[in-house]
C-alpha cells in the first residue's frame, strides 16, 4: 500500500474544481498512423477518485498521439456534458460507482455512437451484465498493478478510440 500512495505522490497534482476538467495529455505525433489524425483523440473519463484520474493521465501522457482528456468527477457532471456537445468524445472511460447519478445511469443516458467502457473496480457479473445490455462496447476491471493499469488503460484508448485503418 505504501508503494502505491508515494507512486502517486511522485504524479503532478490535479486541480479540483466543481466543474468538469480538460487536460491535454499524449506527446509528439511519430507514428504514421498518428500523423494521419488531423485532431486530437477526445476522451470523457467520468471518474470521482482522484488516484484513478492521475493514474489514467500518467498512462495517456506516455501515448505518442494527442490526447484531449476531459474529466467528469461524477454522474451529473458526465450528463450534462454529454447532453451539451460541447465536444464530440471519441471514447468515454466510465466508473460505475460515482456521486450523484450512477454509471449505469450515465451509460443508459449515453449516445449509442459513441463507445463507452466500463472501468470499474467492480467484479460484479450483475453490473457486467447490466452494462452490456445498456449499450457499454467493453466491461473492464480495474488492476490492482500500477504498470498493467496503464497498460490497460493505453489499450482501451487504443481499441475502441482512434479509427480503425481501413483494411487492404
Amino acid at each position: 500500500m505504501s508503494f502505491v500512495i508515494s507512486k502517486l505522490n511522485r504524479l503532478p497534482s490535479l486541480p479540483f474544481r466543481k466543474n468538469w476538467q480538460k487536460f491535454q495529455v499524449g506527446g509528439t505525433i511519430k507514428t504514421d498512423k498518428a500523423r494521419a489524425m488531423a485532431k486530437p483523440v477526445e476522451i470523457l473519463l467520468v471518474e470521482d477518485n482522484a488516484g484513478d484520474i492521475l493514474l489514467v493521465r500518467q498512462a495517456l501522457a506516455d501515448e505518442q498521439f494527442p490526447i484531449n482528456l476531459h474529466v467528469a468527477m461524477d454522474g451529473k457532471q458526465a450528463v450534462q456534458i454529454l447532453a451539451a456537445r460541447q465536444f464530440q468524445p471519441d471514447l468515454v472511460i466510465l466508473d460505475l460507482n460515482i456521486p450523484k447519478i450512477s454509471g449505469l445511469s450515465v451509460l443508459e443516458c449515453s449516445q449509442a455512437s459513441i463507445p463507452v467502457v466500463v472501468f470499474s473496480s467492480s467484479n460484479s457479473p450483475q453490473d457486467r451484465q447490466c452494462a452490456f445490455e445498456l449499450g457499454a462496447k467493453d466491461f473492464v476491471q480495474k488492476p490492482t498493478d500500477l504498470t498493467v493499469y496503464g497498460q490497460v488503460v493505453s489499450q482501451m484508448v487504443r481499441n475502441w478510440a482512434l479509427p480503425q485503418a481501413p483494411a487492404s
